[in-house]
């Protein structure tokens, strides 16, 4: 849906099924009005262009073609115009090559498949941060950050009221300030349990004074 014209396109897959739309992950390209999506099922890296009235769909590659199913997250880096993608279970970083169509890893973590189920988003030049999942037969409630310099998974600064464990886990940062933003599963009241609600704990933190603050 193009909210800017108000138009609407649908589209007909015969080579996609229900589960494999359910797992796509995308990343936007506010420049060049883009769209970049990644079916994990299948390995499809695909555009989809929005220009004048129509919208094109190409598919420029098959990434991960070795029948291993990974939970990724994209995110389009329009200074390098590369895709930046990465485990959401903690672990390999790739740059996709948008000229060359080559993909590369990045990262030289040892550690891999440590954080399943957690919230993470890319940050610019500070990397990617992550909180909780689960891993180790236990939840985590740690903030981890992917040090580009390094090219390792560090221990992030924390202070404040931190974030309990939580078997869900969502992350996002601000549009335009340095404040990230978390939500996790909160403890259920009787009266939401009874409108079959489910109820989030919300919170912020500062990137550059490390400090969590309950919203």
């Amino acid at each position: 849906d193009n909210s800017q014209e108000n138009t609407s396109y649908i589209l007909k897959r015969y080579d996609l099924d229900l589960r494999d739309i359910e797992d796509v992950t995308v990343s936007y390209n506010p420049l060049k009005n883009q769209i970049y999506a990644y079916y994990s099922t299948k390995g499809f890296l695909e555009i989809y262009t929005l220009k004048n009235s129509d919208l094109i769909v190409e598919r420029i590659d098959t990434i991960f073609s070795d029948n291993q199913k990974r939970n990724i997250h994209i995110e389009y880096l329009n200074e390098r115009e590369k895709l930046v993608l990465w485990e959401t279970a903690i672990g390999n970083i790739f740059e996709y090559n948008l000229n060359d169509r080559q993909i590369n890893r990045v990262d030289r973590s040892i550690v891999k498949d440590f954080m399943f189920g957690a919230g993470s988003v890319y940050v610019d030049s500070l990397g990617i941060f992550a909180f909780g999942g689960y891993g180790l037969w236990d939840h985590k409630n740690i903030l981890l950050r992917y040090d580009e310099n390094s090219r390792e998974w560090i221990r992030a600064r924390e202070n404040g009221v931190i974030p309990p464990k939580s078997e869900l886990n969502f992350m996002w940062k601000h549009p335009n300030d340095s404040i990230l933003y978390y939500a996790n599963k909160g403890e259920l009241s009787s009266k939401f349990k009874e409108k079959g609600l489910v109820e989030f704990d919300l919170y912020e933190y500062n990137l550059w004074t490390a400090e969590w603050r309950q919203l």
